[in-house]
């Protein structure tokens, strides 16, 4: 599965939610001012790729990966939001690399179970 590039994605819940789905790509799109979200990948989401999107001004987690491995969140605007990027369950082997991380007001990446 792959989102078209340059969706917009504004007051949802959590703008986009994937439960439990593997080898997608969500590249290019802007998904802002959401009332939990932007991005939720959870329960088993995995091998999906995250990259040059607009996350920002989600009133709490920019990208949130929950118990979802071997997931890669690259090269995304992660700005404004409570925490921009989070990764906590049992999700092991994500890579977060080449983000802009700013202005997020909590956390810019927030790994509370530790797990790499």
């Amino acid at each position: 599965m792959t989102t078209p590039a340059l969706a917009m994605v504004t007051g949802a819940s959590s703008g986009i939610r994937w439960i439990n789905v593997d080898g997608s790509a969500l590249t290019g799109d802007s998904i802002c001012s959401n009332g939990q979200n932007g991005i939720y990948l959870s329960d088993g989401s995995g091998t999906n790729s995250i990259r040059n999107n607009v996350v920002k001004s989600n009133t709490q987690v920019g990208v949130r990966i929950e118990h979802s491995d071997s997931n890669s969140v690259v090269q995304n605007e992660v700005a404004g939001n409570d925490t921009g990027v989070r990764i906590e369950g049992s999700s092991r082997n994500n890579t977060v690399m080449k983000n802009n991380l700013v202005g997020n007001s909590v956390n810019n990446l927030f790994n509370p179970s530790g797990l790499t």
